[in-house]
């Protein structure tokens, strides 16, 4: 993370620093109640996803941002392209975000890569990677902050997407 610079990132009453070298974009169709955006260095495997949905929506099924982050686990368990290949929990732990209670699943998995025709010859692409959960009810969206990369590439994309999550204004 030497010498990177960090730029501002603001859509629909969300703000966040990214680094500056980083391109952004944006799913389109996104708008206030529901979208994403993406910040990832050009040529390079690592991203940080910033998700936002409808929080009346997610809390019809998850009481909780903690509940949510589980349920994202368990589903991550049960996809076949993680199953096969494996997923390890690494850490959880709850934590602030701009002043809101936040959750944190930190895991490796590994997807399949079927870059032979015979799936039996499928390898592997490690991932390392820290998803965040936060409910926010100022605005009435839920967020899911992702950062993801190769294990050797995950302290410095911790370091970045730290600052991703500390700069984080769900509502301005």
């Amino acid at each position: 993370m030497k010498d990177l610079r960090f730029s501002n990132f603001s859509i629909y009453d969300i703000e966040s620093k990214y680094p500056s070298e980083w391109e952004v974009r944006l799913k389109q169709g996104s708008k206030n109640d529901e979208g994403s955006v993406i910040f990832c260095p050009s040529k390079s495997p690592l991203c940080i996803y910033l998700g936002w949905g409808e929080l009346k929506k997610a809390k019809s099924r998850f009481p909780s941002q903690k509940e949510q982050a589980e349920e994202s686990l368990r589903t991550m368990f049960k996809e076949r392209k993680h199953s096969r290949m494996g997923v390890k929990l690494l850490a959880q732990r709850s934590l602030a975000v701009n002043g809101h209670e936040a959750y944190e699943n930190h895991f490796r998995a590994v997807t399949a890569d079927y870059h032979m025709v015979l799936p039996i010859f499928a390898g592997g692409v490690q991932h390392e990677a820290r998803a965040v959960f936060l409910h926010c009810e100022k605005s009435g969206r839920f967020f899911v902050l992702v950062a993801d990369g190769p294990p050797e590439d995950s302290e410095e994309l911790s370091n970045v997407f730290q600052e991703v999550l500390q700069t984080l204004k769900c509502h301005i």
